[in-house]
């Protein structure tokens, strides 16, 4: 049996390389490709997960209303708790979405460069995407004349802006999103604030006052907890009421929710480890521009840099130490840079030690 003729037509989401983990545990390894934090999760979190292992639920489904979560996320969003809810990752939010809001021959406008999971899912659901894409030449800052066209022109049913973008790191105020969301209230805006800890910025409060935006975040990145698969919407009262009709409420894993609420429990540990990447990423940069290579300046925990001709086998070495990067290849308006994920001082100072050594090889065979 064949699937629907969607799925048969749609590219796949391309998932990079995942090396690391062909390394054994004792072994230096710096993954600085997929942008998870460097370093582990609050010492509570491991704290809650020894504990929960020996209370005998292990053969139940986990809690399907996390009151606790839910006070936790709003508490630390400042926003009402019918405002949010929980999901397994923020990339089946994703899929949520899609299913809840499209259907085949609707018009989905993303904002790229991007991260790709959106496109896949609403691709998945017969949407017609449109890309507004940002260009090398002008640094990549966000094309908001030509989203805005696209936006009068389309009517789109859904538009998808990654807010810090990933993979370039350009931000959008959020007077830009409101001016968005309050002009085209036909359309959906799906506004991804994975990265949102680095920048400090966020459209939050914008779901109060307006029923067609819905932010999706992570505890991925800045709170250390990939792992767990975890994520959370921010939306009005009707579209999360919505989304709960076809939500899989035992589908957040019991270690899951026990590790948020440790995490959110201990925001400062996330506090003190955000400020170290930004103090990371200062670093990197000084190091970047006074070796004449082009970072561009970044609103998130990773930076985007050009390093030329030796792209391609920079990466192989940094791979053969068991040091790994993501570079673009397969994306023509980036394909000249890689990404970097950020760590703390210490972590970059270990990654420029290595580049400046291999740089030094380069050199002394010419």
């Amino acid at each position: 049996m064949k699937p629907n003729e969607s799925i048969t037509q749609m590219s796949p989401y391309k998932v990079s390389s995942h090396k690391a983990w062909e390394t054994n545990v004792e072994e230096f390894t710096l993954k600085l490709d997929w942008n998870e934090a460097v370093i582990g999760p609050s010492p509570k979190v491991l704290e809650a997960i020894g504990r929960i292992i020996n209370t005998g639920r292990l053969n139940w489904y986990p809690d399907t209303n996390n009151i606790e979560l839910l006070n936790l996320i709003a508490e630390y969003c400042t926003l009402p708790v019918e405002n949010v809810d929980y999901y397994a990752s923020s990339d089946a939010l994703h899929e949520y979405i899609a299913r809840a809001y499209l259907s085949k021959g609707d018009a989905v406008l993303i904002m790229g460069p991007t991260y790709d999971n959106f496109r896949a899912v609403a691709e998945s659901q017969g949407a017609q995407l449109i890309h507004v894409d940002a260009l090398e030449e002008s640094n990549f800052t966000p094309p908001l004349l030509e989203f805005d066209k696209a936006l009068s022109n389309y009517y789109p049913r859904v538009a998808y802006i990654c807010n810090p973008n990933n993979p370039t790191g350009r931000l959008i105020e959020t007077k830009i999103i409101s001016d968005f969301v309050k002009k085209y209230k036909n359309t959906l805006f799906v506004v991804d604030e994975a990265y949102f800890e680095f920048c400090g910025k966020t459209s939050s409060q914008l779901v109060r006052e307006y029923g067609n935006i819905i932010l999706c975040r992570t505890f991925s990145k800045a709170f250390a907890l990939a792992s767990f698969r975890i994520g959370y919407a921010l939306a009005s009262g009707d579209i999360i009421r919505s989304l709960r009709k076809i939500r899989n409420t035992k589908n957040v894993s019991l270690f899951a929710q026990v590790a948020v609420v440790a995490a959110l429990n201990d925001v400062a540990y996330t506090q003190k480890y955000v400020n170290e990447v930004s103090a990371g990423r200062d670093f990197l940069m000084r190091w970047a521009l006074a070796r004449g290579w082009r970072p561009l300046q970044s609103n998130a925990n990773f930076v985007l840099v050009t390093f030329g001709e030796m792209q391609s086998e920079l990466v192989q070495y940094l791979e053969a130490r068991n040091v790994y990067l993501r570079n673009f290849n397969h994306i023509d308006v980036i394909k000249k840079y890689t990404r970097i994920t950020i760590g703390t001082p210490c972590h970059m100072r270990q990654l420029t030690e290595l580049i400046d050594t291999f740089c030094a090889a380069q050199s002394a065979r010419k």
